[in-house]
């Protein structure tokens, strides 16, 4: 099988707040949905008698996951990503990343956003490192386009 050479590259970052796009794709310098899988079937509750019986949690492999990015400060903008974190902080936003220039490798989804920092050392490029919590992920249609948050 020949190495296939994926890159984030030429792509978009948008939020939909209420049908209003706010496309971020000009700040981000790395952008990236990073999964995190928890198992609660591990989770057991010790009955009097000394046996073991599972939680009523769920007993399934869950996924959950984070979206991830480095994006330059521009608290100087009243439409650019640091206002925008600060207007909806603490919302669930749809949103929608594009990591190449082709829209079949569209990431679509919701994401919980939180205000971004504000600042830093005198006289140089700021960044903000934010991971943002995803509650709906939807996969591109190149990997299948399924629902994997919540689990199907």
């Amino acid at each position: 099988m020949p190495v296939t050479d994926s890159r984030v590259r030429t792509g978009s970052l948008i939020f939909d707040p209420s049908g209003t796009p706010s496309d971020f794709s000009c700040q981000p310098t790395a952008v990236s949905i990073q999964p995190q899988n928890t198992d609660a079937s591990a989770d057991f509750i010790e009955v009097l008698c000394g046996d073991e019986i599972p939680s009523d949690a769920n007993t399934s492999a869950e996924l959950e996951a984070n979206l991830v990015f480095t994006a330059i400060q521009d608290f100087t903008d009243s439409a650019g990503l640091v206002a925008y974190s600060w207007l909806h902080n603490g919302e669930e936003m749809e949103f929608t990343w594009q990591p190449t220039s082709d829209p079949a490798d569209s990431w679509l989804g919701t994401v919980k956003v939180q205000a971004l920092e504000v600042g830093g050392e005198v006289n140089t490029r700021l960044t903000n490192d934010a991971q943002w919590r995803i509650t709906a992920l939807t996969l591109p249609t190149t990997l299948g386009g399924s629902q994997v948050i919540p689990a199907p």
